[in-house]
């Protein structure tokens, strides 16, 4: 639950009591080879209020680096490649071209967030595109990700910025699902939405408390659930491999540059995350941790 920072500055200030509640756990990973200091930071795509303390804590470390990686690159151009590459072909329509019923399913669910939305709101888009979209909908508007605010931070210190995927790689993994496979994708996200509503919510308190183990295991949970191994195949454990790679790449080819490498937390998490991937290359990796204190004044 979002805790809001309130200081009550009054005639009585001298007779407030002080509490520190709600505290940011955040933990990133340092990994070395040789002379090499790299560093890993597992992101979360969705904006909140608490991102902004986080970098402003990271930002020694983005100012002692060399250059930052997210998954792609954030600048205006790839943000509009990529909406473009969410619109369907030519006349195509998502109630032309979406099973009926699952369009009503899609209709209710955005109604019961609001009056406004319906799936006439979306109807040019692509049916994995609204898919991925759905959990993100209803959640706190008017932040940016961490991602997002790394990026502007390195961007602001003049470091190196860069993407280690390309925008139509992560586009070719969702485009070259079938019909029926982008169904189901938007079948089970109805689904997870409507049993597991708290879910999304558990997940960013998970992330900001540092718990990654219940992360990883409500994670593991959904994909058991509404077994898809091959997407989870794709967008997962095929995209460690290829990142990995070319982490190894850019360190062994640039050993005196330090690098932060920003890309969703769920990466660095589990069996065959990239962590694991570069030990088996002979990383070290070492954990590190950030405590931030939220703190509220009450009076007594």
């Amino acid at each position: 639950m979002r805790l809001i920072l309130v200081f009550f500055i009054a005639f009585n200030f001298l007779s407030a009591k002080f509490i520190v509640t709600n505290d940011i756990n955040f933990t990133y990973w340092q990994i070395s080879k040789g002379k090499n200091r790299s560093y890993l930071i597992g992101t979360m795509h969705i904006g909140d209020y608490r991102v902004k303390k986080i970098v402003k804590k990271l930002t020694p470390l983005i100012k002692k680096s060399d250059a930052l990686y997210t998954e792609i690159k954030l600048n205006i151009l790839t943000k509009m490649l990529a909406f473009q590459a969410t619109v369907l072909d030519g006349n195509k329509t998502l109630k032309n071209i979406l099973n009926p019923k699952l369009y009503k399913e899609l209709d209710n669910y955005l109604k019961s967030i609001s009056p406004l939305l319906g799936a006439k709101n979306f109807n040019k888009l692509k049916i994995w595109a609204i898919a991925i979209s759905l959990p993100y909908i209803n959640m706190q508007r008017g932040y940016k990700s961490i991602d997002e605010e790394l990026y502007n931070k390195a961007l602001f210190l003049k470091k190196e910025v860069g993407g280690i995927e390309s925008l139509e790689e992560q586009i070719l993994i969702f485009d070259n699902l079938s019909l029926k496979e982008q169904e189901k994708l938007l079948k089970d996200t109805l689904i997870w939405l409507k049993k597991y509503s708290n879910d999304t919510h558990k997940l960013i308190e998970y992330y900001f408390k540092g718990d990654y183990e219940k992360i990883l295991k409500l994670n593991n949970k959904l994909f058991k659930e509404f077994k898809n191994k091959k997407l989870e195949d794709k967008i997962l454990y095929r995209r460690n491999e290829k990142m990995a790679k070319r982490i190894d790449k850019l360190i062994r080819n640039n050993p005196n540059k330090e690098y932060i490498f920003a890309f969703g937390l769920l990466h660095f998490l589990g069996k065959k995350s990239i962590i694991e991937l570069l030990e088996a290359k002979g990383y070290n990796v070492k954990k590190q941790n950030i405590v931030i204190y939220e703190e509220i004044f009450i009076n007594e």
